[in-house]
């Protein structure tokens, strides 16, 4: 081999020498598995969790002449009526009246039931009229009690119990035994003036008594 021909095959492995760095640099380059422009990027979309649908709730639907009301909101109670104060016996007086008329639309007494005393003649007919009608499929339309003015003076009789006065209304009745099938009716009532006597409790109040002036003499 000339001197030409040495100096020629040196060069050539030079060049390939090169250009086999040139490859590995750009292979590290690129990702560790392959060609980065083979690659496929994550979906953005596939990779969302989807969100689970909401259930909805079911819509109240009041008593008519067709039928009993259907899902009928619970009352809530607010903070203040587990108070022993007069802002609290006040509270817990309105939200007694919208269990009252709770318990007569959804024909349910589980709300009301704990704060409701054996020995309350009148809240328990509410009762007992609430599960007659769910029992017997009856029902009643219209009857809410309205309550326009609370007062007590917060002093505590001999058994710890604290007495209030109350002025309500309660708006006309019709029950229904069947579909479009009327039981009794009622009027209109207004400008009732009752008593109330509650139970300081560590939940609250407890209803003792509930009635007309003359019903507890």
């Amino acid at each position: 081999m000339t001197y030409a021909s040495v100096k020629n095959s040196r060069a050539l492995k030079t060049i390939a020498l090169a250009a086999c760095t040139l490859l590995v640099v750009a292979g590290c380059a690129g990702s560790p598995g392959g060609d980065s422009s083979n690659s496929a990027a994550p979906s953005s979309e596939a990779s969302k969790t989807p969100s689970p649908t909401p259930t909805p709730t079911p819509s109240y639907k009041p008593a008519s002449a067709d039928g009993p009301a259907e899902n009928v909101p619970v009352p809530e109670m607010p903070a203040v009526a587990k108070e022993h104060t007069e802002a609290g016996f006040e509270a817990f007086v309105k939200y007694y009246f919208e269990l009252v008329n709770y318990t007569a639309e959804s024909r349910r007494i589980d709300e009301i039931q704990p704060y409701t005393n054996r020995n309350c003649n009148t809240c328990q007919n509410i009762l007992r009229t609430a599960e007659h009608n769910r029992t017997a499929e009856s029902w009643m339309v219209g009857g809410d009690w309205k309550l326009d003015l609370v007062y007590t003076n917060m002093l505590k009789d001999p058994q710890g119990y604290i007495w209030g006065q109350i002025k309500f209304g309660q708006d006309a009745l019709q029950n229904y035994e069947s579909k479009r099938t009327k039981g009794k009716s009622f009027p209109v009532s207004e400008d009732l003036r009752w008593q109330i006597v509650l139970k300081p409790t560590d939940s609250g109040w407890l209803v003792v008594d509930l009635g007309s002036n003359e019903e507890q003499k």
